[in-house]
């Protein structure tokens, strides 16, 4: 039987060219997280992220898709010279260093706690035989100085220097893992920094604001309504609730009593400022002023008000806060003021911004190994005898 092993051979020597291309592509990348990398990332990531990327069906794209944004970026920050910043420097260098600190606890918590509890001696030899450690730190680090007069901060402060002391006795600074995720942090770093920087720097033009403004026009239909509210009150036995409702149903009578007077012609505005338990709107007649479909109203009052022409009161509507009866005041397009203008031109910033990142990430400047193994997963823990085994019954079959 040798078509069988042929067909093998051929399967083996194409992995192994699409594993040589693959490599090739990784190498070639200005950055790369190979298989090892990623595993030993997830290895000292929370352990909840490892989980939402194992049970959600789109966890490991978005996973992957993140890093490569967040790599993106941090590439793109470095090109901007972000990196060389003397207040970036400092910050990644802690951020390195609590990173360090953080994993060396986290690691000898279980392995032996001890290890990561010091004692006032321990922290005090430290300190005393550091002297200038603290200083150097806050000079290097001025936005602690504020809080750095307390022996709180520098008993953390020499925990913190402890830790790292420990981290690099056993070589943790070394481990691919904590290496991996440094490598992830300070790219997360930078790419808020340069996002920072993005937003500062682009543009939008008035002239652009009026085009995005007429073509959306629709977008800023809003409604006016006023409303009479009437609520239970919330203590009955209370002085100030003499004239209120004590119950829901004597609310709701109330507010029949109401919408009656206003079908027989009443004023609406002179109704709520009389007798509206709403304190935000009251005085004004009821009036809650020009709102957009997109405004937070509780859903049975956004049901009720948005079905409204102008002129029209709504039936008794019921919702958490008592009763309301709503009239439409008004409907129109939005004018193009300041306000709007500033909303608008938030939105053309955030869109220029969102596409300057999309052609960064078109440019395919990170590669990521994807055939990465989940801690605890199945490839992960098989031995090399069982490996073996599956391959020899494997073969068998194949005969």
């Amino acid at each position: 039987m040798i078509k069988p092993k042929i067909a093998i051979a051929t399967v083996v020597i194409i992995a192994l060219s699409l594993l040589y291309a693959q490599r090739r592509s990784l190498s070639s990348s200005p950055v790369s997280l190979s298989k090892e990398e990623m595993e030993s990332l997830l290895k000292v990531i929370p352990q909840q992220e490892v989980e939402r990327i194992r049970s959600q069906p789109e966890g490991r794209k978005q996973f992957i898709d993140n890093l490569k944004r967040i790599l993106t970026l941090g590439l793109e920050a470095k090109r901007l010279g972000i990196e060389e910043k003397p207040e970036v420097v400092a910050e990644l260098a802690l951020m390195e260093k609590i990173a360090l600190a953080t994993l060396y606890r986290e690691r000898m918590s279980k392995q032996n706690p001890q290890a990561v509890e010091f004692s006032q001696e321990q922290i005090k030899k430290y300190l005393d035989e550091n002297p200038s450690a603290l200083d150097n730190f806050l000079k290097a680090n001025p936005q602690y100085k504020a809080i750095s007069s307390g022996d709180a901060f520098k008993q953390e402060f020499a925990r913190m220097q402890l830790m790292l002391e420990g981290a690099r006795r056993i070589g943790l600074d070394n481990d691919l893992g904590y290496k991996t995720m440094v490598k992830v942090q300070r790219a997360a770093f930078l790419s808020s920094r340069v996002q920072q920087e993005m937003f500062k720097t682009t543009k939008v033009s008035d002239a652009e604001i009026n085009s995005h403004y007429e073509a959306n026009k629709s977008s800023y239909d809003e409604t006016r309504a006023s409303h009479i509210l009437v609520a239970p009150a919330e203590d009955p036995e209370s002085p100030t609730a003499k004239d209120k409702p004590k119950t829901k149903e004597e609310a709701r009578q109330k507010a029949e009593a109401l919408l009656a007077r206003i079908k027989a012609g009443e004023d609406f505005a002179k109704l709520a400022k009389e007798n509206s338990d709403d304190p935000g709107s009251a005085q004004q007649g009821g009036d809650l002023g020009y709102f957009r479909h997109d405004v937070q109203f509780v859903p049975e009052f956004k049901e009720a008000v948005f079905k409204l022409k102008v002129g029209e009161v709504s039936d008794i509507v019921e919702t958490q806060f008592g009763y309301h009866i709503i009239k439409v005041t008004d409907k129109r397009i939005a004018p193009l003021d300041e306000s709007l203008k500033a909303e608008i031109r938030e939105q053309l910033v955030e869109k220029k911004v969102r596409e300057q990142i999309e052609e960064l990430q078109a440019k395919n400047l990170v590669a990521i190994d994807e055939n990465f193994n989940l801690p605890g997963s199945t490839q992960e823990t098989q031995t090399p005898q069982t490996t073996n085994q599956q391959q020899a019954e494997h073969e068998g079959h194949g005969h």
